[in-house]
């Protein structure tokens, strides 16, 4: 389901960008977050960083035996824009 989901969002900001002519992330914040008064609402492109004071994500594994954790907030969300609260 989170594969269709994906292909989907793929498919609706390619539509997005061919229609408008301009980025998927541009036209969300114009048309919808920024209307909508989401002012710390943003849509971060290829950026991994989310701006200003938020919550990490952490990923915990075992390597060798050894339990570790690594901090995983920062990711590469290029494969589609996401807005981020």
């Amino acid at each position: 389901m989170a594969e269709a989901r994906g292909v989907v969002g793929e498919l609706a900001g390619s539509l997005i960008e061919k229609v408008t002519g301009r980025p998927c992330g541009d036209e969300l914040a114009r048309r919808i977050l920024r209307p909508l008064g989401l002012r710390d609402t943003v849509v971060p492109g290829t950026s991994p960083d989310i701006p200003g004071p938020h919550a990490h994500g952490y990923y915990r594994y075992q390597d060798a035996g050894q339990w570790k954790v690594v901090d995983i907030t920062r990711q590469n969300p290029s494969w589609r824009p996401a807005p981020v609260s």
